[in-house]
């Protein structure tokens, strides 16, 4: 969920503005302006000044807390319903917490459907030139929208991969099933493993975060990891049963080697190694697999 330093930071550099051009306007001291931006613990200011804020900005409440995606919102706009609500209570609002997900596109209209997939294609762009560090400013600029607009779609930078990484992973495990029913056990996880190489190295760092997101159940990639973890563990059991792969490793093993393969060969200095290194460790995986004439790699 978004905290109000981040909803605050993101409104103020939107419109172009200085922390000094934000004091001003606000009437207050930009050290204060500071402090609400460097705010790591989830703090907000006192009411009045959140409704000089939220006025400023032209923005709910709520969407200033963090609490909503939409700038505006009629039914909880009213910040004395907020503040009355929860005071003394610890409470999250009138109607209790509001979880923040993004919009679900089963019940989009059609020229919103159109602008989500204009967003992640745009998105896709520029995570593919620049990684896992790609600037949502970046994609918002590109895309020709406001960032409160990627925003709404995307509440978080993790929302994001996770849209943009979907199709992928659903490709790789369907590829899963149909490599487990239609080819010998080894053949069929060498295949794939090829593929989940690939898929790592279609953007760079950013299945370093899906490969951390493993142990995250909190994680907008953790559902992710799990299903590309579960497909090759399918393959890698069939095989194991078989006696032609290794039985000490296990699906986790697997999506580390892969990953970490898909990483090594985006660098340049390995990259032309690429197709041997992938051959050394399908190697060490797979046992009584005849070496088919490779040849022998000179240093």
């Amino acid at each position: 969920m978004a905290t109000f330093a981040e909803r605050f930071k993101m409104l103020r550099e939107e419109r172009g503005w200085t922390q000094e051009q934000a004091a001003e306007r606000l009437k207050i001291s930009r050290p204060t302006i500071a402090g609400y931006e460097s705010d790591k613990k989830g703090r907000t200011p006192r009411k009045e000044t959140i409704d000089k804020i939220a006025t400023l900005f032209g923005v709910s409440i709520d969407f200033l807390l963090g609490r909503i995606n939409e700038e505006y919102s009629g039914q909880y706009s009213d910040s004395r319903k907020y503040f009355r609500a929860s005071a003394g209570t610890g409470e999250a609002g009138p109607l209790g917490k509001i979880t923040e997900q993004p919009l679900s596109r089963r019940f989009m209209r059609a020229d919103a459907r159109k602008n989500y997939s204009h967003l992640l294609a745009v998105a896709r762009d520029v995570v593919t030139e620049h990684g896992a560090d790609a600037s949502m400013r970046d994609i918002a600029r590109r895309a020709d929208v406001g960032l409160a607009t990627l925003l709404r779609h995307f509440p978080t930078r993790e929302a994001l991969f996770e849209a943009l990484l979907r199709m992928n992973v659903d490709a790789l495990t369907q590829q899963a099933a149909e490599l487990e029913t239609s080819y010998p056990p080894d053949k069929a996880l060498v295949s794939w493993f090829r593929e989940g190489v690939a898929f790592v190295h279609s953007y760079s760092g950013v299945c370093a975060l899906m490969a951390s997101a493993h142990a995250d159940p909190d994680s907008a990639l953790h559902a992710l990891s799990t299903a590309v973890r579960s497909a090759g563990a399918r393959l890698l059991l069939r095989a194991q049963a078989e006696g032609t792969a290794r039985a000490d490793m296990d699906g986790v093993d697997l999506f580390a080697l892969m990953s970490s393969l898909g990483w090594l060969v985006g660098q340049p200095g390995f990259a032309p190694r690429g197709d041997h290194l992938f051959h050394v460790i399908t190697s060490a995986i797979l046992i009584n697999r005849p070496s088919n004439g490779v040849k022998k790699s000179t240093c």
